[in-house]
């Protein structure tokens, strides 16, 4: 058998030390980073699965800031929404941001929360498809006095307080039907005006999803990372 012995000096070990030393907090910003950047893509093809999404900025507004090699041992690499109502969907609970002026005439004007209730079938929509600015409650209600009028097209909407003291945008439906004795047209709901709305938490949907991904990829990505260091280091 031919054995072969190599022994390596002292100043070899310093310095296979030090370029390890060098090189780690370079690798692991890369790392930090390339994780981030596949957090973000996860996140974006998970939101059609967890929110109706009907414009692309929702997916556009997830971002993720590089990790820097410069704050080491403190370096981190973010992912996030830059859109503030999305804070609202992760955490759930009453909404906090300011709502729209939903109503036309300004002597009736509030401003509320909109929630589209029968709009979307009145129109023919799908739950997907936006819904026209002709058909927003401004849009729709401009010009119109509170109560509608008697025999007005079904089209023609109106502001109305229903009894649970809530505020919405109805429209007639050319339909009647006999209440306490009396033939009276049926209404319609086309937007709730809602001060308060809740939503239920996501449960830390964004958190869960980002500790997931790092947890499957971070420890392949740093070994990628550290060896390209290591290959190109000075």
């Amino acid at each position: 058998m031919i054995e072969v012995r190599a022994s390596v000096t002292a100043p070899a070990l310093k310095a296979l030390a030090r370029l390890s030393a060098d090189q780690i907090p370079f690798a692991t910003a890369m790392a930090l980073t390339a994780v981030a950047g596949l957090t973000q893509k996860q996140i974006q093809k998970e939101l059609p699965h967890e929110f109706k999404i009907r414009r692309p900025w929702t997916a556009g507004g997830i971002r993720f800031e590089m990790a820097r090699k410069k704050d080491w041992p403190k370096v981190a690499a973010k992912v996030g929404s830059i859109d503030p109502y999305m804070v609202d969907f992760e955490a759930g609970g009453p909404h906090t941001t300011e709502g729209t002026r939903a109503t036309g005439p300004k002597s009736e004007g509030t401003t509320a929360f909109v929630v589209p209730a029968n709009v979307r079938k009145l129109l023919g929509l799908s739950d997907l498809r936006v819904i026209p600015q002709s058909a927003w409650p401004a849009r729709m209600l401009k010009g119109k006095r509170r109560g509608g009028r008697r025999g007005g097209s079904k089209r023609t909407p109106f502001l109305q307080v229903m009894p649970s003291g809530k505020v919405g945008v109805f429209v007639r439906t050319g339909e009647f039907r006999m209440m306490a004795g009396r033939r009276r047209e049926r209404i319609t709901l086309l937007w709730e005006l809602n001060k308060k709305p809740s939503k239920a938490p996501r449960k830390q949907w964004l958190v869960r999803t980002a500790q997931a991904m790092m947890d499957g990829h971070l420890g392949e990505e740093f070994e990628r990372a550290m060896a390209k260091a290591m290959a190109t280091a000075r």
